[in-house]
Parts: structure tokens; C-alpha cells; sequence
């Protein structure tokens, strides 16, 4: 599927979510067939509640998303682990706690992944951290935090100058 047409789906997906405010299994399915193993890093940080959506009087908002390494414990020791598979468990715990700023429109991360997997090399739509910012934001879940423009203003420029 290209871009234009993921892009499109994604958006329907989202506006059916925002209608019911849940994740239906017709929804869950399609978002799994676009995101892969995304979706389920997305909703293991929803369900760890690291999304806080900070907005201000003026409509504008992002969202900071604490990521969490999400190792699977329960692996067979026995078994041969891919290169993909040792690399992306070796990025989650180099990860550790960090916590990454999102917008959902557009959609954007300042973490790793995302420029090098979606901005340089095409290979995925989105990173974990915009999808769970754009499901917690259409499920209604995420904490919001409320300040004046000037200090959402300041919080953005001081996670640029974080990086």
C-alpha cells in the first residue's frame, strides 16, 4: 500500500474511533495491517499511561509520550532471535525512559526512529509514540495538561533545545 493510501485509511480509522471513543476489532485489524508491531507498542503505552497531551487557550497542543522499553520477558531462550528482531530489542532498551514530543497534525516525533524509519527511509508511516499519541487522542485517554500559550510556547522550544 502506499503512502496516499495508508494516510487516507489511517484517517478513517481515526475518525471511526472518535465517533465510539474505543478501539473496535475491525479497527484493531486494520491498524495492525498498517502498523505491524506498532499498534502493540502504541497500546502497551497507553495502557502505562506515558501520554500527556499539553494544550493551551489558543487550540494549540502536543503531546510528550514517556517511552518504556517493552522487552518481551517471556521469549524462548532456546529459540534464535533474528537480526531485525535482536537490533529492534537492542533500540527498546537503549530507549529506556525517554520521553518524546509529538504532534498528530501533522504527524511528527523528535525520537530516532522516526527520522530514520519514517522521514529518511519510508519504511513505516508513523513511530510508536505518534500512534499512541493519535489513539490516545481519539480515545479520549490521554492526561491533559493545560497552560497559557506563552508557556506551551516555552516547553516546546525547551524540548528542541534538549535534543
Amino acid at each position: 500500500m502506499n503512502q496516499p493510501t495508508v494516510s487516507i485509511l489511517l484517517d478513517q480509522i481515526v475518525n471511526d474511533i472518535k465517533l465510539t471513543n474505543q478501539l473496535s476489532k475491525d479497527n484493531m485489524r486494520a491498524l495492525y495491517h498498517m502498523a505491524g508491531s506498532l499498534l502493540i507498542e502504541a497500546l502497551y503505552l497507553i495502557d502505562h499511561k506515558a501520554v500527556t497531551q499539553y494544550t493551551s487557550e489558543s487550540g494549540r497542543s502536543f503531546y510528550k509520550v514517556t517511552d518504556m522499553p517493552i522487552i518481551s520477558h517471556e521469549r524462548d531462550k532456546d529459540k534464535e532471535m533474528s537480526d531485525e528482531d535482536r537490533d529492534r530489542e537492542q533500540q527498546l532498551s537503549d530507549e529506556d525512559t525517554s520521553a518524546y514530543t509529538c504532534f498528530i497534525n501533522p504527524r511528527y516525533c523528535n525520537c530516532q526512529a522516526f527520522l530514520r524509519d519514517v522521514i529518511c527511509c519510508g519504511k513505516m508511516i508513523m513511530c510508536r509514540h505518534v500512534l499512541a499519541s493519535l489513539l490516545s487522542d481519539c480515545m479520549g485517554v490521554s492526561e491533559i495538561q493545560e497552560m497559557e500559550d506563552m508557556e506551551l510556547a516555552k516547553c516546546l522550544y525547551m524540548s528542541k533545545n534538549l535534543e
